[in-house]
Parts: C-alpha cells; structure tokens; sequence
C-alpha cells in the first residue's frame, strides 16, 4: 500500500488492520502523518506492542516506510511507526516540503536514478537539472 499525506496515514492504518492476513500487506508512505497513538485510540492493536512504548520490533514496525521530508509539518504530527527515512527539502518555501513533487525530485537527488536519466518534470523543468543530479 502507498499514499501521500492523509492517503499514507490512512494506508499505515490499512497494514496495521491486515496485519493478521497470511501475507501482511506493507506500506510505503510520502509525507504522511504517522499513525501509532492514532491506532491506539482506534483501538487497533499490535500483538507485540506492550503498554506505552513504541517497539522496535512491533509488526507495523517490520511493514512500514515513511518518506519524511524535512519541514514537512504533517509528517510530524503523532509518533513514528515502521522505518523512518529522513529527507532534505531544498524548496525555499517550506509550505512546498509537503509535495508529492518536492518529494520525489528529492528523491531522485538523494539516491539518483541508476544512470536511466530522470524525466521526471516540476513545472517544466527536469528535476535532474533544478537539483543538478549525476547519473549514479
């Protein structure tokens, strides 16, 4: 499962729901609110999640990624589940952090595009040029 924003929360909370089906789905979410307390109050429980604490080894923990953009003020709102991945966010206005756009062109910076030569556009301009991205 994937989602960006509330579609990534709402996609935490499918994985942790299904968590008992013979194949668990995963999730990999964009600038999404994370969603442990959220569950909790939901009543959804993880079977090794004891009291308070946020496991290290708990299921949502083994099924989830959260792209996190830095100054992204959604992805930082309840606690972290799953892996976290820490992004930078090179837009000058820190309301653009939020965007699937800005998250993908950084994206394609931080980890590059395997020498297949990104086409991927914001505003008319490739993200390999704004961002000044080598082929890796």
């Amino acid at each position: 499962m994937t989602g960006h924003s509330l579609g990534g929360g709402i996609a935490l909370l499918a994985s942790l729901h299904r968590s008992s089906d013979p194949i668990p789905p995963r999730a990999v979410t964009f600038c999404s609110p994370s969603t442990y307390y959220t569950a909790k109050l939901l009543g959804m429980s993880d079977t090794t999640t004891k009291g308070d604490e946020l496991p290290n080894d708990s299921l949502q923990m083994l099924r989830a990624v959260q792209i996190k953009p830095a100054h992204d003020p959604v992805s930082g709102t309840d606690a972290p589940v799953g892996a976290v991945m820490p992004l930078l966010c090179r837009a000058q206005a820190k309301r653009k952090c939020h965007t699937l756009v800005q998250t993908m062109c950084e994206l394609i910076a931080t980890c590059g595009d395997s020498g297949r030569g990104i086409k991927y556009r914001v505003r008319g301009e490739k993200c390999a040029e704004v961002y000044k991205i080598t082929n890796r």
